[in-house]
Formats: C-alpha cells, structure tokens, sequence
C-alpha cells in the first residue's frame, strides 16, 4: 500500500510519496519497488502586517487649586465654617481635579493661641494626606502685637516641606509642581519676611533652580482694595515680582473686599513690555461670606485660569459687591 499524504499547517513538513502514481489509477496487483519518502518543507503564506492606527494626541487635562482666603474670624469663631470648607475641598479632589490648596495668610487669629490652630485643623485634616496644604503667615499669624514667628513655624503643616524648600524655617518657601502639562513653581513669601537678612539670595537661589517654571507667587499683603499696589506690597512689587520674569500670578489677602490688577512688565530692557502678571486679592470675611473661598481652573490649552467664588458653609451664591466689581471671571493670557 502507498504511503499516505501527511500535510500540517504552515511551517510543518509535508510527506509525499515519491514515484507513486494516483491512487484510482494503479493496477490490482504490482511488483513496484518499496517507495521512497522525500521531505518537502512549506510555508504559510506571509500576511502583510496591518498598519496602526495612531494614538492621538493626548490633550493636557484642565486642574484646579482651592484659594483659601484670612480665615482668621472662622478660626476665632466659626470653626464649623472650617470644616464645611474641609469637607468640601475632600469631596471634590476627582471631580475638580484640585491638585493643592493654597492660603494667603491670616491663617488664625492670633498664632499664640493654639485652640486657633485646632480649630484650623478641622479643615485641614480632612485632605492633608491627600493634597498639598500651601500657606503663608499673615500678620495675625504673628500673633498681631507680639510678631513673631515662633508659633506659626511651629504648626506641623510646615514639615511637609523639605528644608532646603524653606527659608528661615518657614517664612519662605517653595514648591515644584507638575499639572495638565505645566510646569509650575509655587513660591510663598510671609509678612515681614522682607526683613529677614538673606531673603534675595534665597529668592535667586530659587530661581536659578526654577527659573524655567510659571511660578505663583503667595503673598499676604500686596494689593489694597482699590486694586492698586499696597504700602504693604511694595517690596515684593519692586524686588520680587518685577525682578523675576517666571511670575504670572500674584495672590494675596489682607486688605478688606477683592480686587484684581493686571501689570505688564518689560523684562528684557527693549522698551516693549512682553510679560502680563495677574494679582488678585480676595478676603471677604463679613457675615455673609464666612467660609468663602476660591476655585481657580487652568485650562492648559486655552492658558486660562477661570475664577470661581463660593462658600460650602453658607451653601448659597454669594453675591457680588458693587464697588468690588464681579467675583467669578476668566483671566486670559494667564501663563
């Protein structure tokens, strides 16, 4: 009988009978030599490779920073409105993709009082081991009379940062930090810290590692309420904000009502201004507004920061106070 025809699928050996004549053509009886088995290697037939389809391009994902405003009356003695503020910053990290909670000062209402700070944890603790917690002292915090910082660089908030991130323990500080894409440097400078010896250095020192970052810079004082430069923010205004050309946005507190100021600055000495700095001030602290604070979005795309007003403890909109001017709004060309 004539070996059988074994084929397998591609890249298998094939075995053929060799001189054997098909099957329903051989006679009934033969005398035919045994037959002789020849390999014959196959392959399967190549499958041209399908072309991807590109990914596209990611676009950068808008994010937000919780402003908190003086909470220095709250401290004294709405700490609720400070927990409503803790609760909602908690509920909302997802959904506004808040990346860091930033405060102005006036933390407390007299920094030597430690049941103050107490009660400013009841905001705190509810995100401290979720988001990055970003203050700078205000006068207050200074213990208003005594001003001195020795209760306020004492809070544990200020172990978060590296020392090397710290200037004088806490009176400065700074933060690197990544979002939708941007690059940003946090940079906060405390009430009277101008006086501390050594401050420009540090700032230089600062900028020569983070220069290349949009920095926010975190002031207590700085505009008054009419929105023009304060007394109180004069050596900022002067020796940090015109000095740095990275400096995009400037918030502040301190003076009473909120305002805004937009300044455009000539870094480069050719007569042409090329730089827009952005400085809002926002501390309203009456009755009506307890527990108000901000949510600031950037929209990396659009480079935009929308502004939006509003008190979790108060649990209704707030309404805008005429001789400040509107509390929602949209900056543009904000980095």
């Amino acid at each position: 009988m004539p070996p059988a025809v074994v084929v397998r699928a591609a890249g298998a050996v094939r075995l053929r009978a060799v001189g054997q004549r098909d099957r329903r053509h051989a006679p009934l009886h033969t005398n035919a030599p045994p037959q002789r088995i020849e390999l014959i290697h196959t392959t399967s037939p190549q499958i041209p490779p399908s072309t991807p389809t590109p990914s596209p391009t990611p676009v950068p994902t808008p994010f937000s920073f919780v402003w908190l405003p003086d909470t220095q009356q709250l401290a004294y003695h709405t700490p609720e409105a400070l927990e409503a503020a803790g609760a909602w910053i908690a509920a909302h990290i997802e959904s506004a993709n808040i990346v860091a909670v930033l405060h102005t000062g006036g933390l407390v209402d007299n920094g030597y009082k430690q049941w103050q700070w107490d009660n400013l944890a009841l905001a705190l603790d509810q995100f401290r081991d979720e988001l990055l917690y970003f203050p700078v002292a205000g006068n207050h915090d200074l213990g208003v009379k005594l001003q001195e910082y020795d209760a306020y660089l004492a809070q544990d908030f200020l172990n978060a940062f590296p020392e090397e991130q710290k200037f004088a323990g806490g009176k400065a500080l700074y933060e690197p930090l990544d979002a939708g894409d941007l690059h940003l440097l946090l940079l906060g400078v405390g009430w009277g810290a101008e006086k501390e010896p050594g401050l420009t250095a540090w700032l230089d020192g600062v900028m020569d590692l983070h220069g290349d970052r949009t920095c926010i810079l975190l002031l207590h004082g700085y505009l008054s309420g009419e929105g023009r430069v304060s007394s109180a923010g004069r050596f900022a205004h002067e020796q940090i904000v015109a000095r740095y050309p990275n400096i995009r946005l400037v918030l502040c507190g301190h003076s009473t009502g909120y305002a805004a100021l937009t300044e455009s600055f000539d870094d480069d000495g050719d007569g042409v201004a090329e730089r827009a700095v952005h400085a809002l001030m926002y501390n309203i602290q009456g009755y009506r507004y307890y527990g108000a604070m901000r949510l600031l979005t950037f929209d990396p795309v659009a480079r935009t920061i929308a502004v939006a007003s509003f008190s979790p403890y108060r649990g209704e909109p707030l309404e805008p106070i005429d001789e400040y001017g509107p509390l929602d709004f949209t900056l543009t060309d904000a980095f």
